[in-house]
């Protein structure tokens, strides 16, 4: 067992998978308690910037297996350990955007979420192609949610999780993803003169959800989205 992780005694998800572990340390060397739907990726520390993993945001998208929600959860658990927690963060939106997309453009692609079920081995590179698509055209970030999905599939190939296929992998890599320009110059005019982009009004949304910031501040950004 890796000194930077501590499991629970069981999965609780399908066959085949490892445990998502009940304590990580950061990088940062940080503990991570993974046992409520809420990971705090500075651990318990009062000072700092608070980075959080809010699980619960993945229930708008029930069409996501409990085979899926697991697969995000180690990716998640083991990035946790290599990266920066405002690199985590940024990566597990990004894989929420991918799934509010696929909510929202499926029927598009005559991908149907009948009978109400998704997995990660579903993923086709037409999907992939248009949800690239889809983020340069509508969103801030450009290519950066594409190039994170495309992150999170190649580990479940090193991982020889059966749900990625290689294929996919390579095919994925031959699509070139844009850089995502610093502000919204372009697109979104000024970034504190313009209107919200989609994206921006996303992350909003979510940071209330995630309960960030005091009363007073949420109640006011709350009373100007109204």
């Amino acid at each position: 067992m890796s000194a930077n992780f501590s499991h629970h005694p069981h999965s609780g998800d399908g066959a085949n998978l490892p445990p998502v572990p009940s304590l990580i340390r950061s990088r940062d060397g940080a503990i991570v308690e993974t046992h409520t739907t809420i990971w705090r990726l500075g651990g318990n520390a009062k000072v700092g910037k608070k980075f959080l993993i809010n699980w619960d945001l993945l229930d708008p998208y029930p069409f996501l297996t409990e085979r899926g929600r697991h697969l995000l959860k180690l990716y998640v658990s083991h990035q946790i350990t290599k990266k920066r927690a405002s690199t985590i963060t940024s990566i597990y939106c990004s894989l929420r955007h991918f799934l509010r997309w696929l909510a929202s453009h499926g029927a598009d692609l005559s991908f149907s979420l009948v009978p109400a079920t998704f997995n990660w081995s579903d993923v086709t590179e037409g999907q992939a192609r248009a949800f690239l698509e889809w983020s340069v055209k509508h969103t801030a970030e450009k290519g950066i949610y594409f190039v994170h999905l495309r992150a999170f599939y190649e580990w479940g190939i090193a991982r020889g999780y059966g749900d990625f296929q290689r294929a996919i992998l390579l095919q994925s890599k031959s699509i070139k993803a844009p850089n995502n320009p610093k502000g919204h110059h372009v697109r979104f005019r000024h970034p504190s003169k313009g209107p919200f982009s989609s994206d921006e009004l996303f992350q909003i949304r979510s940071a209330l959800q995630d309960g960030k910031g005091t009363d007073q501040d949420r109640a006011l950004v709350t009373l100007h989205m109204a």
